[in-house]
């Protein structure tokens, strides 16, 4: 049987060793260098041996088997208890009888969520802590990140080809700050993206990346010939990436609130950025690309959000177009973004304030992950 590496892998350096989790079913296993070496060994398809480490990559579910589907997920397990606890206490049925009647999750989770969003319209009109939207309407979006997971991830072993280099580059990462807004994506995201906007790139094109909690940069200088630049403030971040960047990726401390450095002007065909979901933020970021970005034909911008839960989310289209950018395709949850705790605890911080069943929200946020759309966008006119 061949093996190969998860889409769902994270890695995160500790004092000796590094810890390298499946996010999805939450197993992980510590790593030393040589473990690692080994680890990658499964980036393409490989026969497991023997070896008692090549076992404890299997059973963290770090390697996978190709072609075979996901074990029972554990979160899928929780997850999935609470909500149809809520259901049959709603519907005074027994959970088996629940579940006869209505085998569809996806029927389950619309159930729960014309249950629910009512009451919490009538609560307050007051915004969310974590999204300045109401609370109603991040409960909707938290039902659609369950959906996404339930289908489309926890019956997915996610066996994926990545970069030979590229997941030990990511396990040094400083943690998340919260004053930046920071949210990283998966490794396999961050690969996905670059691997996304390559059909665009000729040899003289150039990268700009905005903001790079989300490490682009360390799979562009690997794997890209291209110039590239990179702004980012974060100085843990800066001194985690320098050192491993190629002469071609070029990172720059630079402060974005008097927009683009006229000199950055005009020169990229590919443009990346993953902004906070504050609208007047998120505006700024957009007139950065709508400058930075080539008359070129093929110059796209791949920005990163999720319309549902930013900050004047519904007016998106227009304050795309107001930027000077115009869509040319979305993809619904492409990004996967590692649930941090402290974005679950704001969250459950919001429920509790406005008298959520806190049963069915304990449990819906055992969902691994949060997702975002990618928009891909081109100059308009």
């Amino acid at each position: 049987m061949l093996y190969q590496t998860t889409r769902h892998l994270w890695l995160q350096n500790n004092d000796h060793a590094t810890t390298v989790s499946n996010v999805c079913t939450g197993r992980r296993a510590f790593l030393n260098q040589d473990e690692i070496e080994r680890l990658e060994h499964f980036t393409t398809p490989q026969p497991s041996t023997d070896d008692p480490l090549d076992q404890r990559l299997i059973d963290a579910d770090l390697i996978v088997a190709v072609d075979a589907p996901a074990n029972e997920n554990p979160r899928s397990h929780a997850l999935l208890f609470a909500l149809d606890k809520f259901l049959s206490e709603e519907r005074q049925q027994s959970r088996s009888r629940l579940k006869k009647e209505m085998p569809d999750i996806n029927a389950r989770l619309d159930l729960c969520r014309d249950l629910v969003v009512p009451r919490l319209k009538k609560i307050s009109v007051r915004p969310s802590v974590l999204s300045r939207r109401h609370v109603s309407e991040d409960f909707e979006a938290t039902i659609d990140h369950v959906r996404t997971f339930l289908t489309s991830d926890a019956t997915d072993a996610g066996a994926y080809p990545f970069s030979k280099g590229f997941l030990s580059s990511t396990a040094g990462r400083p943690l998340p700050r919260v004053d930046y807004e920071q949210q990283p994506c998966l490794p396999h995201t961050t690969q996905r993206r670059i691997r996304h906007a390559l059909p665009h790139l000729g040899p003289e094109s150039r990268g700009l990346i905005l903001g790079d909690d989300d490490l682009l940069s360390l799979y562009w200088s690997q794997n890209l010939t291209q110039q590239a630049d990179v702004f980012e403030l974060d100085t843990d971040l800066i001194a985690f990436l320098q050192p491993q960047l190629k002469s071609h990726v070029k990172l720059h401390q630079r402060d974005l609130t008097n927009a683009l450095p006229e000199e950055f002007h005009g020169r990229y065909d590919a443009i990346f950025t993953d902004p906070m979901y504050e609208a007047t933020g998120m505006d700024l970021f957009l007139k950065c690309c709508a400058q930075g970005l080539s008359d070129k034909e093929n110059a796209r911008v791949y920005f990163s959000t999720r319309p549902d839960l930013i900050q004047k989310g519904d007016q998106l289209h227009e304050r795309l177009r107001g930027a000077g950018l115009a869509l040319v395709e979305q993809t619904p949850n492409f990004n996967r973004y590692p649930f941090a705790d402290f974005v679950r605890r704001i969250i459950f911080r919001d429920y509790l304030a406005w008298q959520a069943p806190m049963q069915l929200i304990d449990g819906l946020l055992n969902a691994p992950y949060l997702y975002a759309d990618l928009f891909e966008l081109r100059k308009s006119g």
